[in-house]
C-alpha cells in the first residue's frame, strides 16, 4: 500500500553507505520531478538494470517491472558469483605454476647450468632456459590480455549501436550471449507495451527512442523497419540472427 517514493524513503537508510547524503539526493530530485528510474541511477544502479524500468513509464506494469529489475540483478550477481568460483581452480593453478617456475629459475637453474656447462650439453641447458622463460611469456600475455580488454570496452562504448552489433556478433562466445540478451530484453519489453495497449509499432518506436542501451536501440530500430513494411514480427526476428 506504499508509493513509490515511500517505500524508498523507508529501504534507502538500510542500504545506503551515506544515509544523509542519499535522502537528500532523492528529496532533491524528486522535488525536481526526476523519473524513478533515474534517481536508482544516481543512487549507483547500473544503467542497463534500468533499460526496462525506463520503458515502464510509457504503461503502467511498474510494480511488475520492479520485481523484475529486482530479479535480473539477483541473477546477476548469482552469476558472478558462480563465474569467480569456477574461476578460481585455473587461477590458482595458474599462480602456483608460475610461482614454481619462478623458484625454479632463480635457484636450481644456476647449479643446471654448471652441470650442463660442464658437460658440454648444450642443448639441453637450451631446452631448460627455454624452458624457464615461460613465466616471462604467461606474465606477458596476461597483462596484454588486460590492456587489450579495456581498451576494446572503451572503445566500444563510443561506437554507435550497429556498429556495437556488428563488432559483437562477430565473436562467437560472446555472440550467443547477446542473442540470449536482446531475446529476453526486447521480449519482456514488448509484452509489457502490447499487455497494455500499446501498437507493436509504437513499442518499437519507444525501445528505440530509449538511451540506456545502444544494441536494443539499434535492434528495435531494425525490427521497427521490418514490421512497418508488412512483415509480420515472427518473421522479422529470424531476418537477422540478432535472436535465439
Amino acid at each position: 500500500g506504499y508509493t513509490v517514493v515511500e517505500a524508498m524513503k523507508i529501504v534507502l537508510p538500510h542500504y545506503a553507505t551515506n544515509k544523509e547524503k542519499a535522502e537528500q539526493l532523492v528529496d532533491e530530485q524528486l522535488a525536481q520531478g526526476t523519473p524513478i528510474h533515474v534517481i536508482l541511477q544516481h543512487l549507483g544502479i547500473a544503467p542497463n538494470h534500468l533499460l526496462i524500468m525506463e520503458l515502464s513509464s510509457y504503461h503502467s506494469s511498474f510494480e511488475d517491472v520492479l520485481q523484475t529489475t529486482a530479479q535480473q540483478i539477483a541473477r546477476r550477481i548469482e552469476l558472478e558469483r558462480q563465474t569467480k568460483k569456477k574461476m578460481m581452480y585455473p587461477i590458482v593453478l595458474f599462480i602456483g605454476l608460475f610461482s614454481s617456475l619462478i623458484v625454479f629459475r632463480h635457484y636450481f637453474l644456476p647449479n643446471m647450468i654448471i652441470l650442463f656447462s660442464s658437460r658440454n650439453e648444450e642443448q639441453s641447458l637450451w631446452t631448460s632456459s627455454l624452458f624457464l622463460r615461460l613465466p616471462d611469456v604467461f606474465l606477458l600475455l596476461l597483462i596484454g590480455s588486460v590492456i587489450v580488454t579495456v581498451l576494446v570496452r572503451r572503445w566500444l562504448k563510443q561506437q554507435s549501436g550497429e556498429q556495437q552489433v556488428a563488432f559483437l556478433y562477430r565473436l562467437p562466445l560472446i555472440r550467443q550471449y547477446m542473442q540470449l540478451y536482446v531475446t529476453r530484453e526486447l521480449s519482456y519489453i514488448l509484452s509489457g507495451f502490447l499487455k497494455s495497449g500499446v501498437s507493436l509499432q509504437q513499442a518499437l518506436s519507444y525501445s528505440a527512442q530509449q538511451n540506456k542501451s545502444r544494441i536494443i536501440s539499434y535492434i528495435a530500430e531494425q525490427l521497427k523497419a521490418l514490421v512497418l513494411s508488412g512483415m509480420p514480427l515472427s518473421e522479422a526476428v529470424t531476418a537477422h540472427a540478432y535472436f535465439r
